[in-house]
């Protein structure tokens, strides 16, 4: 698990060792999707640190994938899933009208309708 993925560098890492020693690691990274100057890279316009991320981790699995069907028969092909925080809004007065109802113990330290 890495909380500050940046480049990939972890992703690649363990995609490359499970190579190296037919294993089955997995991990999990975590980036915020910070802007940074664009970079043109392969007709790819990456402008946040979450598209490089994004970019080593489909190279690495590419590499993997071309390598290792040659080699293995039954080997699996790689893949990798993306989730995308995104913010919800909720006016005070639907907030209001559903925690009217009891909220659950724990919201009630979180949510502050002042």
């Amino acid at each position: 698990m890495d909380f500050f993925a940046g480049s990939g560098t972890t992703a690649q890492a363990v995609i490359e060792l499970n190579a190296e020693e037919n294993s089955n690691r997995n991990f999990l990274l975590i980036q915020m999707p910070e802007n940074i100057e664009p970079l043109n890279i392969e007709k790819k316009q990456l402008s946040k640190i979450s598209d490089i991320t994004q970019y080593r981790i489909l190279k690495s699995i590419e590499n993997y994938n071309n390598k290792n069907s040659l080699k293995f028969s039954n080997s699996q092909s790689l893949y990798f899933k993306k989730f995308t925080l995104v913010d919800i809004v909720i006016s005070r007065a639907n907030l209001r009208s559903s925690l009217s109802s009891g909220p659950a113990p724990a919201m009630d330290k979180i949510i502050s309708l002042s």
